[in-house]
C-alpha cells in the first residue's frame, strides 16, 4: 500500500512538473525569443520539480543564471525568462518565488556564468596581470547584488579609484607606463580588491568604502608621480552611482575623457 501511495504521489509530481514546464517553455519562447531547442536544460527541469514539491529553488536559481549566461543570454532576458515562469505559476508557487528572492540568485548565478564563459583570457588583462573591463563590470553587478541582499546602499559601501594617464604615441613607453602603474595599484591595494585596465589609459580599483581610503589614494599618487612622472597620472576616488543600471555608461565615461585635477 505505502509503495502504492509513493509511486502515485511521484507520478503526481511528475505530472505537475512536465505541465509548469510546458507553459513555462511556451511563455519563454513567445515573451523572450529563446530557440524552443536550447531553451531546456537541467536547471529548468529542477527548478519546476522545486516549484512544485515546494522545496528550495537556491542552487537551482543560480544554476539556471550560469546556463542562461553560457548560453549567451544578456542579464535582462534571463531576468525575463524567469519572469515567464512566474506568471504561469498559481498565486501560492509565485509568492513562493518572490520571497525566494529568485531575481538575485538567478543574476548570482548569470555573473557567475558570464565570467566562466569569457574563460581566463577574457577576465585578465595579458600586458599588466590585471582584470579586464568585462570581468570589471560583472564584479561592479555582484555587488550591487551583494549590497542589495544586506540591504545596503552600495555607493554608501564601495567606490571607484580612478586612475588615468596621460595618452603615449609610442607602443613600447606606452605599455611600460600601464606595467608600472599596475604595479602602483596592487601595491597599495592588496586586500582582494578587484582591479582593472579600463580603456587605453584608465586603470580601477573596485574597493570598500572606509576611513583609510582616502590617505591610501593619497600615497598613491605619490607613487604614481615617483614611477610614472612623465605620464601625468591622476588618482581619485569615484563615488559609485545609486543605481545599478548607471554603472556602465559610468565606466563608458571614465574611458573616454580625462577630468579635472582633484
Amino acid at each position: 500500500m505505502s509503495v502504492g501511495i509513493k509511486t502515485d504521489a511521484s507520478a503526481r509530481v511528475e505530472r505537475r512538473t512536465a505541465a509548469v514546464l510546458r507553459r513555462w517553455s511556451e511563455r519563454s519562447r513567445n515573451d523572450v525569443g529563446i530557440d524552443e531547442s536550447e531553451w531546456p536544460c537541467p536547471a529548468t527541469e529542477d527548478i519546476a520539480t522545486r516549484v512544485v514539491t515546494g522545496t528550495e529553488t537556491r542552487t537551482a536559481l543560480e544554476a539556471l543564471g550560469s546556463a542562461r549566461a553560457e548560453l549567451g543570454l544578456s542579464l535582462a532576458e534571463t531576468l525575463a525568462d524567469l519572469d515567464a515562469l512566474a506568471t504561469t505559476l498559481g498565486t501560492i508557487r509565485r509568492r513562493r518565488l518572490a520571497r525566494a528572492h529568485a531575481d538575485r540568485w538567478v543574476a548570482r548565478g548569470w555573473a557567475e556564468g558570464f565570467v566562466a564563459a569569457l574563460g581566463p583570457a577574457g577576465c585578465i588583462d595579458a600586458l599588466t596581470g590585471l582584470n579586464t573591463s568585462d570581468f570589471l563590470s560583472v564584479r561592479v553587478d555582484q555587488v550591487y547584488q551583494h549590497c542589495a541582499a544586506l540591504e545596503v546602499a552600495a555607493n554608501d559601501a564601495y567606490a571607484l579609484v580612478v586612475i588615468d594617464v596621460q595618452a603615449e604615441p609610442a607602443p613600447l613607453v606606452a605599455a611600460g607606463r600601464r606595467v608600472a602603474v599596475a604595479d602602483c595599484l596592487r601595491h597599495w591595494f592588496r586586500a582582494g580588491e578587484t582591479l582593472a585596465v579600463n580603456g587605453p589609459h584608465g586603470f580601477v580599483a573596485l574597493t570598500p568604502r572606509d576611513p583609510h581610503l582616502p590617505s591610501t589614494v593619497a600615497q598613491l599618487r605619490s607613487s604614481l608621480a615617483a614611477h610614472v612622472p612623465a605620464a601625468d597620472p591622476r588618482a581619485w576616488i569615484e563615488p559609485l552611482p545609486r543605481h545599478r543600471q548607471d554603472t556602465r555608461a559610468l565606466l563608458t565615461d571614465l574611458q573616454a575623457s580625462r577630468p579635472p585635477r582633484r
